[in-house]
């Protein structure tokens, strides 16, 4: 906000092209007075300039040429040089003016009705969704009014630009000579009705600062409002209020720890998670795993899977830990409700076509997919079957065919009942769990 186009304004510039005019024979008579040499450089005739020793954006440095201080808000801040061209710099200077109080009347149409919802006067109003509300005419209807209005304004402002003076409105008297007005300010009735432009040189100055600084800083808190509404889905006031409350929580560094969570989410909807079961059972905190892995499955429906494992189930777990974890920690109810809800996961998945995914391995009941499908859920695991193989059963490299598996459930299978069933299903890897590999 506050770069080289920040240090801009319309007040002294020198015209490219010589003007044959009036105004132009004021401008250089003014210029050969001996006090006044700076406030010659643009076509304002109420607008002091700056002493050499004004304030600078880094003290001791040298500001360039062109920014004498004859610019409201110029703090010789020009790294790039964006000004050393005198109508890029008239340029800069007006759009730095527009933007500044486009930004201060954004500013306002979000915190007065902020305040008034505080208030009580309305109610559920939210600028970020203000596109969203029922207003009195149709969406379509708003936005074609407002687009002839601004593009009224913005014409008159283009005019007096390539044309300074032409849309004066200062009202006219017989016996009084209007002066000239700036691009930018055209004064009168609506625009200066208590006559704070028509001061001396050195005050007007001063407000033309204010008002640039106060544009800059609008300008900068409508970003801050942005960002407050991407990623804390709050308003400007209600922040500031969390943030009162607790200053070491909630500051711009907690808010870009947010971004960051949230640029790294964003990341995740672009790609899919497939979880192979055992969420329970394995340490003090199977609560937090298996609620956040179902806090995502809600929040990322598309991308998150989770499968059922054989300790997803309650004859199991029971027994290895999570049963005691719920009752002691919350209530024996809790293990109930987790209980349903692992009965109603699914026990298998296929990736691409190619790719068959379970917690355990191959049943030699499975002769086709769709034998999977068919099994009714919720449904608790039976000792034997389709259901159980697909959550207990293990691959032994020693053996072919099938044969008894040392955990008392289910069977084991060679490599040559893997190789058959990928050839006959036309499948390419088989991707499963349940056994720990130290060497993986």
């Amino acid at each position: 906000m506050a770069l080289a186009i920040g240090s801009f304004a319309f007040c002294s510039l020198q015209p490219r092209v010589k003007a044959p005019n009036p105004v132009s024979r004021i401008i250089k008579s003014f210029a050969r007075l001996p006090s006044r040499t700076n406030a010659t450089k643009g076509v304002s005739s109420v607008c002091e300039p700056l002493p050499p020793d004004r304030p600078l954006w880094f003290p001791g440095s040298t500001p360039p040429e062109w920014l004498d201080g004859s610019l409201p808000g110029d703090y010789g801040f020009d790294p790039l040089g964006l000004g050393s061209d005198p109508e890029l710099l008239r340029w800069f200077a007006q759009a730095e003016l527009m933007h500044g109080r486009w930004a201060m009347l954004a500013v306002a149409g979000i915190l007065v009705p902020e305040c008034l919802e505080k208030l009580g006067f309305i109610e559920n109003f939210s600028w970020y969704e203000a596109g969203a509300q029922q207003y009195f005419a149709d969406p379509v209807t708003l936005f074609v009014v407002q687009m002839i209005l601004m593009g009224w304004v913005e014409g008159r402002r283009w005019a007096d630009f390539i044309k300074p003076g032409c849309v004066d409105i200062e009202p006219k008297f017989p016996n009084r000579k209007n002066p000239k007005p700036d691009v930018g300010y055209p004064g009168g009735l609506w625009f200066d009705f208590m006559m704070w432009g028509r001061g001396s040189p050195e005050p007007v100055m001063v407000l033309r600062t204010k008002e640039i600084k106060n544009g800059r800083l609008a300008m900068l808190a409508f970003m801050g409002f942005w960002f407050q509404a991407i990623y804390t889905q709050e308003g400007p006031i209600e922040n500031l209020m969390a943030h009162m409350a607790d200053p070491g929580h909630c500051n711009i560094f907690s808010g870009i720890s947010l971004a960051n969570s949230l640029i790294f989410f964003d990341y995740w909807n672009m790609v899919a998670y497939l979880f192979l079961g055992d969420y329970v059972d394995r340490g003090k905190q199977s609560i937090e795993t298996i609620c956040l892995l179902l806090a995502y499955k809600i929040k990322y429906p598309d991308n998150f899977f989770l499968l059922r494992g054989n300790h997803e189930c309650a004859s199991i777990n029971r027994i290895y830990g999570f049963y005691n974890e719920c009752k002691r920690r919350f209530s024996v109810r809790l293990w109930k409700l987790f209980t349903d809800c692992f009965n109603c996961l699914p026990v298998a998945a296929v990736i691409d076509d190619k790719i068959f995914c379970m917690h355990g391995g191959l049943s030699p009941e499975l002769q086709h997919l769709d034998q999977i499908g068919q099994i009714e859920r919720p449904v608790d695991v039976p000792d034997q079957g389709l259901l159980c193989d697909l959550l207990w059963s293990d691959p032994d490299r020693e053996i072919k065919g099938w044969g008894e598996n040392d955990r008392g459930v289910s069977y084991t299978f060679g490599a040559d009942q893997v190789s058959e069933f990928l050839r006959k299903l036309d499948l390419d890897l088989i991707c499963r769990a349940h056994q720990v590999s130290i060497y993986a």
